[in-house]
């Protein structure tokens, strides 16, 4: 796979993630001038997100004003500042450039030696743990705990074959876990979280480990992720590489 290719292969992740995700939680989606659009039904404007899947212009950022016109708050774009220069026009405004990582072979297995477990789970019981663990852990990047928690707490992810979801458990009670979407190719790392007390201990690194091989036994040709400053070494140790990034813009709907 050619550096383009997998550029290209790590946006449709993005894509199909967010996509999924909408799905899962009874968002809307919409697709218009070079954009698929969703919104979640929370206020966080982390929950409302435009993403190209074509060419984008000036009147991609009409539609997606136009589309989030009746939602709270602002929304949220990812752009590729080399291919999107018009919605890099300064009707929105930059915050920052998460660094996006992607690998393109199975992770080595690596057995815990601790009474740490990590499992790959389809139990409503855990994935509700890891929502509360998600949720208190995204509030460090400004996401609103109970918000994370609900978006997360959807026991119809568990039914879904494109979705796995990893926990660690300490005797019996999650402390960490991740959450993959693999289509099409390619696996999206999603939510990767752990209980304060827990970090730096290898776990974030060992659910993310087995979303990501759960992708790779399920199909996938690579996986891709998106990394904050809290996970950025712990995947490039993992062997996950960067290969760009999005200027992730903030836009205001107009009042309705």
């Amino acid at each position: 796979m050619t550096d383009d290719e997998l550029r290209a292969a790590a946006h449709a992740n993005l894509v199909t993630w967010n996509r999924v995700f909408a799905e899962h939680n009874n968002g809307r989606i919409a697709d218009d001038a070079g954009l698929v659009m969703v919104s979640l039904p929370f206020e966080y404007p982390g929950f409302r997100i435009a993403v190209a899947v074509g060419p984008t212009s000036a009147a991609s950022l009409d539609a997606a004003t136009e589309f989030f016109k009746g939602d709270p708050d602002a929304f949220v774009i990812y752009a590729r500042p080399e291919l999107d220069e018009e919605l890099m026009s300064g009707r929105a405004v930059e915050l920052f450039r998460p660094p996006q990582m992607s690998c393109a072979a199975r992770l080595d297995d690596r057995p815990r030696t601790d009474d740490v477990t990590v499992e790959l789970s389809n139990d409503p019981d855990d994935l509700h743990g890891y929502a509360v663990v998600a949720g208190n852990a995204f509030a460090d990047l400004n996401f609103p705990a109970d918000q994370t928690t609900a978006a997360l707490d959807q026991p119809s992810l568990l039914d879904d074959p494109r979705v796995a979801l990893a926990v660690a458990k300490l005797d019996g009670r999650v402390i960490a876990g991740a959450v993959s979407v693999t289509e099409h190719g390619g696996c999206y790392v999603s939510f990767v979280a752990a209980d304060n007390d827990a970090r730096r201990a290898g776990i974030g690194d060992a659910v993310t480990r087995a979303v990501t091989n759960a992708g790779f036994d399920a199909g996938a040709t690579m996986a891709s992720l998106e990394a904050s400053h809290f996970g950025h070494r712990i995947y490039q140790r993992m062997g996950f590489q960067d290969i760009y990034e999005y200027a992730l813009l903030v836009a205001l709907p107009p009042k309705s």
